[in-house]
């Protein structure tokens, strides 16, 4: 119900209060619109404790990506790899053939 649609229900109850059957319907209405509205605040509440749960998580990683960035900026990588691969040898052009002259 919008503000207008609950104005001009309140206007109605004023103009008709003494006809108890009209005022009871009317009364009604706003006890329904009442109920979906503290539903709707009630999931949207649930909504905002969900997306701030949600924004910490995202901080936090956004963080630990920051951290290790910066480790690897100034060089204090504070996990440096245990077993870096030693650099192949060079081919020879001599390496390459057998003592005939072919290919190996």
């Amino acid at each position: 119900m919008t503000i207008e649609e609950f104005n001009g229900v309140l206007t109605e109850i004023m103009t008709n209060i003494s006809d108890v059957g009209v005022v009871s319907t009317l009364l009604e209405k706003i006890r329904e619109a009442f109920a979906n509205n503290f539903k709707h605040l009630e999931e949207e509440q649930t909504n905002v404790i969900n997306l701030k749960e949600e924004i910490d998580s995202l901080r936090e990683s956004n963080m630990n990506l920051f951290l290790k960035l910066g480790d690897e900026v100034t060089g204090t990588n504070t996990n440096p790899d245990p077993d870096p691969d030693p650099e192949p040898e060079p081919v020879k052009f001599d390496d390459l053939f057998n003592e005939k002259g072919e290919l190996k």
